[in-house]
């Protein structure tokens, strides 16, 4: 008994009694006067170096040169831009030797008063090369090489991104429009993620250029007045001004060519007198394709046709095509031309909305109110960017655009069906299409949207909304496609998404489930729901608050998170519109 007394004593003393502990200190609050924002002192070197390589871009775009090559080597040829242009001019040797290329290979480019840029790029073109532009110099490489030659970059765009599902509908954006084969997604080098109200980017030197002039598009496409709406598109290029001033005069300035048979060269020649810009002959593919100079024209243009039309009749008489490329006319092969993709920006608020004014108060009623996820010290979302509308009510109508223009504007050229055309959308207050296209594509696409402007009728508010009611309450079965994870899959185990449909009738409308006309159900990775229309919208809020779906603004209205489909039983009729008008712009 005295040892375990003594044990007791002992660890008294050690531990010490409760009550002579220190009462805890009273937290001080601090005022926010007090709290001040951290400033980082940033390296001078990390931001010299990316503003020297901006400053070395546009010295390549304004510095001009005069190009007047004929069999020469490509190491002579840089040595007189070098002269030229008044910048360093370096070659990856290891590069040229690892793709077997060499720098004694010849070149021929007759290219007089054209930017240091477009010289490079289409001097290289004959040897099958490329360039990039670095700091303090330019590094003339091969594509392969180019293509590695990554950076890191992050693009604070706040205005483009408000929350996750802005930075997701960008992303699949310029993935989709801009070089998709250099994105990790289709095994390419190139790489981005979002973070707060921007993206980081690894990319080439290229797609930053592009990406750039992308971001730029869209923040001015978001100023956009709804009265009187432009409706332009926003070219995406380094010299889409000049391109656009090019194929303007080419299309109204005549043409006077030789009435009688000529060669094809002389034709040529007798047009390079009359466009406003040198004509590029690809002969790397035009060789390829039997390129026979003297070969003789016999089917020639009227006096009455333009310069452009005039390159159309010359060009296809010999199977060959012609596009209009920086600061020039390239002459070469379909297949080619095919490859050479213009992106630029449609405006299309008008004709997704079909002319209805987004702030009308009739509309709160097809309006799905969503918590704020505003990436860290975001703000509040504005108008109708603080709202999702319901998909039942089927606008914006995005994919139906979609579907009617890549059906209709040369539909073999689109990715669907194997060709290089691409087409993405984007909302956020810039509600418009991205497209890659060749520029024949281009300008027919701009014919059918303003055709379709000038056919389309304004809708009636009231009787799609009525429509719209009527639907809440027919039985409709929805799939609602659960989300990607980060790194490619799904983010959700099938065992999860089983336990979470489980739950679907217990959290929402309960006494909707009858286990017989209604059920819910999984198939891989697909929520199949029948329900009414009116308890769909409830799931699809529960399914996107919980992230098991995300948006995707060209599938079905603002927000598709499902694609939806009429039960048989049901009938539904098009949305009634008025006659009238052509479709006003949206105020």
């Amino acid at each position: 008994m005295r040892a375990l007394a003594s044990l007791i004593v002992l660890f008294s003393w050690i531990v010490g009694p409760v009550s002579a502990q220190p009462a805890p200190a009273e937290i001080e609050t601090i005022s926010p006067e007090k709290i001040t924002p951290i400033v980082p002192l940033k390296e001078p070197e990390a931001t010299q170096e990316t503003r020297a390589e901006q400053t070395l871009l546009e010295h390549l775009c304004t510095q001009k040169v005069d190009v007047h090559f004929k069999k020469t080597s490509v190491k002579d040829a840089l040595h007189e831009l070098e002269r030229q242009g008044g910048i360093p001019i370096l070659i990856d040797q290891i590069a040229l030797a690892e793709g077997g290329f060499s720098a004694d290979r010849q070149v021929t480019a007759n290219l007089p008063n054209v930017s240091l840029y477009t010289a490079l790029k289409w001097t290289l073109h004959d040897a099958e090369l490329t360039f990039v532009p670095e700091a303090d110099s330019v590094w003339v490489t091969t594509s392969v090489a180019a293509e590695k030659m990554l950076k890191p970059r992050y693009y604070a765009v706040p205005t483009l991104i408000s929350n996750e599902n802005d930075a997701e509908q960008l992303i699949e954006l310029f993935t989709t429009v801009i070089k998709p084969e250099s994105w990790e997604d289709l095994g390419g080098p190139g790489s981005v993620a979002p973070y707060r109200s921007g993206l980081m980017v690894t990319q080439n030197a290229h797609v930053h250029m592009l990406l750039e002039r992308l971001f730029a598009g869209l923040e001015s496409l978001q100023k956009l007045p709804s009265d009187n709406y432009p409706t332009a598109c926003y070219p995406i290029s380094l010299t889409s001004s000049r391109q656009q001033e090019l194929l303007q005069k080419l299309y109204t300035t005549n043409a006077k060519l030789p009435v009688d048979s000529s060669s094809l060269m002389s034709l040529i020649e007798k047009l390079r007198e009359q466009v406003p810009c040198p004509i590029y002959l690809d002969r790397r593919a035009l060789e390829d394709h039997y390129f026979y100079p003297d070969e003789i024209i016999s089917t020639l243009p009227p006096e009455s046709f333009s310069l452009a039309r005039a390159l159309d009749v010359i060009t296809k008489s010999a199977d060959f095509t012609w596009y209009v490329s920086d600061e020039l006319i390239v002459i070469t092969t379909a297949d080619e031309a095919e490859m050479a993709l213009d992106v630029a920006l449609y405006p299309v608020r008008d004709l997704a909305w079909m002319g209805l004014d987004i702030q009308d108060v009739r509309l709160e009623e097809v309006a799905i109110p969503r918590p704020a996820r505003q990436f860290a010290f975001g703000g509040g979302w504005v108008g109708y960017d603080s709202l999702e509308v319901d998909p039942i009510f089927g606008l914006p109508d995005y994919k139906g655009l979609i579907d009617l223009l890549t059906t209709t504007i040369e539909p073999d050229t689109w990715e669907d069906l194997g060709g290089a055309g691409s087409i993405a959308p984007f909302q956020r207050r810039a509600d418009c299409l991205a497209i890659a296209q060749t520029q024949s594509a281009h300008r027919k696409l701009r014919q059918g949207l303003e055709s379709l402007r000038e056919k389309q009728q304004p809708a009636n508010v009231d009787q799609l909304l009525e429509q719209y009611r009527a639907n809440l309450k027919k039985m409709v079965v929805h799939t609602y496609v659960a989300a990607a994870g980060p790194h490619g899959g799904y983010r959700f185990r099938k065992d999860e998404l089983q336990r979470i449909i489980e739950k679907i009738p217990q959290r929402v409308r309960p006494e909707s489930w009858d286990g017989s006309t209604t059920f819910v159900d999984l198939m891989n990775e697909k929520i199949i729901v029948r329900n009414r229309g009116d308890v769909q919208r409830e799931i699809q809020t529960y399914l996107t608050d919980l992230g098991i779906i995300k948006c995707d603004i060209s599938r079905a209205g603002s927000c598709g998170c499902f694609l939806p489909f009429e039960d048989p039983q049901t009938e539904t009729s098009p949305p009634a519109t008025t006659t009238g008008q052509p479709t006003p712009a949206v105020r």
